[in-house]
C-alpha cells in the first residue's frame, strides 16, 4: 500500500517524460528499478518469503517514482504531486 501511495502522490511521471520525447530517460530508470526489484526479492523472498516479496515491490515502486519526480521537475518544469 505504501508503494502505490507514492505512486498516486508522485502523479504521472512516466507519462509524462514518455510524451515529452524523455522516454529513453524513463526506461533506463525503469530498468534500474526493476534491477533493485529483482536484486532485493534475491535478497530478502528466501529470509521473509510473501512479505519480503511485497516490500521489495514497495521499494522499487517508491524508487521508480521518486526519481522520476525529481527528473520531471527538473527536466521540465513541472511538479507533477498533487501538492
Amino acid at each position: 500500500i505504501a508503494g502505490q501511495l507514492i505512486n498516486a502522490l508522485t502523479g504521472m511521471v512516466g507519462a509524462l517524460m514518455t510524451m515529452t520525447g524523455n522516454q529513453n530517460v524513463y526506461l533506463r530508470v525503469y530498468f534500474a528499478a526493476s534491477f533493485a526489484d529483482i536484486i532485493l526479492n534475491i535478497l530478502l523472498v528466501p529470509w521473509m518469503g510473501v512479505l519480503g516479496a511485497a516490500i521489495a515491490s514497495s521499494v522499487s515502486i517508491v524508487l521508480l517514482n521518486v526519481i522520476m519526480y525529481v527528473l520531471v521537475w527538473k527536466r521540465l518544469g513541472v511538479k507533477a504531486s498533487i501538492f
